[in-house]
């Protein structure tokens, strides 16, 4: 028991030479040891041995250790400035979003743009840049404009769902596309499909306001499946269901809006 706190109380100085002189006694020919070290290692006991292979097998356990320890942060480090230097390059021309028809295909394209690297902003991961929708028919693009103006930074995800119906009633396909407001809002704009397969814009009115180019809802997909008044033809009686959350009352509600024609004012 004495040897034993002794042992334990040698301190790291202490605790270093003991293992130098276990290392030296265990792995160098005896020839080659000093007859210094031989005295001191065979006054040794047995068990003062055996604690000291335990010792130096745990040392070499923990060297191995971090030595593959530093070979993960060398590969992760080295995965993450790949990443970063990806994140900063330029993209161009990628497809985020598709729609196919019989007539046509719609899809909503990054012409420039890079990906967002802030892991702490809410659009991380996502398309920085300048987006587009286009029509192509029969291989050829016919239709081709900014889906925002030019002044307004755009983020789109790298790829999400596009959805296609007629939301005013006059046999033509429309989409909306949106933008973040917050955690719980999206601000959308609309947009037509025309039989010859022209984009133009759909202006909005709702009660309070007539004509707004954007409608401020309570959603978060990009291009959302909207819900409408009545499947009956006609502009006047066909419109949108939306959610609108009031603050005084804390509770959504529930408006509607009727969806017309504008032509399309900032292209490409």
């Amino acid at each position: 028991m004495k040897k034993k706190r002794v042992f334990r109380g040698m301190g790291v100085i202490g605790f270093i030479v003991v293992i130098a002189l276990a290392i030296g006694f265990f792995t160098v020919p005896k020839d080659n040891v000093s007859d210094k070290m031989r005295k001191n290692a065979e006054n040794l006991t047995t068990e003062d041995r055996k604690m000291l292979e335990s010792v130096i097998e745990g040392a070499n356990k923990s060297i191995q250790n971090a030595m593959n320890e530093a070979e993960v942060k060398l590969k992760e480090e080295k995965l993450e400035k790949e990443t970063t230097l990806k994140q900063e390059s330029l993209f161009f021309n990628q497809v985020v979003a598709k729609a196919s028809k019989k007539e046509y295909t719609l899809k909503i394209v990054l012409e420039k743009g890079k990906i967002v690297s802030d892991k702490l902003s809410p659009y991380y991961g996502m398309y920085e840049g300048k987006f587009h929708a286009l029509i192509e028919k029969d291989g050829k693009i016919v239709s081709d404009v900014l889906c925002f103006p030019e002044d307004v930074v755009t983020y789109f995800p790298k790829e999400f769902e596009l959805y296609l119906s007629d939301y005013n009633g006059d046999g033509l396909d429309d989409f909306a596309l949106g933008q973040k407001l917050g955690s719980n809002y999206m601000e959308y704009q609309f947009f037509s499909v025309m039989k010859n397969g022209k984009l133009r814009q759909l202006l909005i009115d709702m009660q309070g306001a007539k004509g707004e180019k954007t409608l401020i809802t309570s959603d978060t997909a990009y291009s959302p499946a909207f819900s409408k008044t009545t499947e009956a033809a006609g502009e006047e009686k066909q419109q949108i269901r939306f959610k609108e959350y009031q603050m005084d009352k804390g509770r959504y509600i529930e408006k509607e809006a009727a969806l017309h024609f504008q032509q399309i004012v900032y292209r490409r």
